[in-house]
């Protein structure tokens, strides 16, 4: 049957096979994931559809902010990404470390950027703990800003929260400050965590990447307190802005432990933690956590798949 076809044309079979297989079982897991989180999804219908709406362009947003991200850190290391790539990968990323555990989305970024760019994992890596690096440095002080005003227009404070905040702002400070170039070493292993660190450096000396990584963080916590203001409201609750950026800042920090798909179940414990010490009952809290991942659970299944596609099959951007 394919003797008749050219190398060229096989390959081009196969490539073409092979991203609508993997497209298949994509759109398999999405039919299971609706089916085994229906109950998810039947929250939606118990709020106003018009509050779905701006919900839906805050969490799109979110993905070009990230989108950029990825972008302006990849610009050191001489890799140039396309519109199509960078946003793209923000929301392969997210798909992917939607429906896999120990966020999965950043293996397929990573693979991705070695295949298309000859981007090392090594090199990857750096640049995935700079991001986290930066971002959470910047979250945490924000979190322990806004426990002061917490305190200071409704009276509530949580010592554990200062705690947790202040010890993960005290190792990111020293992570930051801490600029050593380290050697060539003939123990391969040894040699490859130094490549991360000099990796790391290059980040950490770039003003545009702190610069513009710096500036998408806070764009992302604005879009978050918004983001959150919206769907409490929508379930009938108001929240001050310190409120909501109170509890988007908890939520960003839950994001340091993905082991379930999705950080399924961790996060909406956490939400009613965090919401507890504003004096949200439990209910109240979940109900937002669920009208938060169901909306965004369809958004990423369904941009998730069509930009896996697009960037299997492009070979040129």
């Amino acid at each position: 049957m394919f003797n008749n076809y050219s190398p060229t044309e096989k390959k081009e079979f196969a490539r073409k096979f092979i991203s609508y297989t993997i497209l298949a079982i994509i759109l398999s897991f999405f039919v299971y994931y609706i089916y085994t989180h229906f109950s998810d999804f039947k929250a939606l219908l118990n709020i106003n559809p018009l509050w779905i709406f701006p919900i839906a362009i805050i969490f799109l947003c979110s993905t070009v902010v990230n989108g950029v991200i990825f972008k302006t850190i990849m610009i050191p290391f001489h890799v140039t990404l396309k519109p199509k790539e960078w946003y793209g990968l923000s929301i392969v990323t997210s798909f992917y470390n939607l429906i896999t555990p120990f966020r999965g989305g950043a293996v397929a970024r990573a693979v991705y950027l070695k295949k298309h760019h000859s981007f090392s994992y090594t090199n990857f890596i750096a640049t995935m703990l700079g991001v986290y690096v930066i971002q959470f440095f910047i979250i945490t002080l924000v979190g322990m800003i806004n426990l002061y005003f917490i305190y200071k227009y409704h009276n509530v404070f949580s010592l554990p929260v200062f705690i947790i905040l202040f010890c993960i702002f005290a190792i990111l400070t020293s992570v930051i400050f801490f600029n050593v170039r380290f050697p060539f070493s003939l123990n391969p292993i040894l040699n490859k965590l130094f490549e991360i660190g000099n990796g790391w450096n290059i980040v950490r000396n770039n003003e545009k990447i702190l610069f513009v990584s710096i500036v998408a963080i806070i764009i992302q916590l604005m879009l978050g307190v918004s983001g959150t203001m919206i769907i409490y409201t929508a379930i009938g609750i108001k929240l001050t802005v310190v409120q909501a950026l109170f509890l988007v800042t908890i939520s960003s920090l839950a994001g340091l432990v993905s082991i379930t798909p999705g950080n399924l179940g961790f996060a909406e414990a956490v939400s009613v933690l965090s919401a507890l010490v504003l004096g949200i009952s439990p209910v109240q809290s979940l109900s937002a956590s669920i009208v938060n991942r169901a909306i965004s659970t369809i958004i990423f299944f369904i941009l998730g798949p069509i930009f896996s596609y697009i960037l299997l099959r492009k070979k040129d951007y």
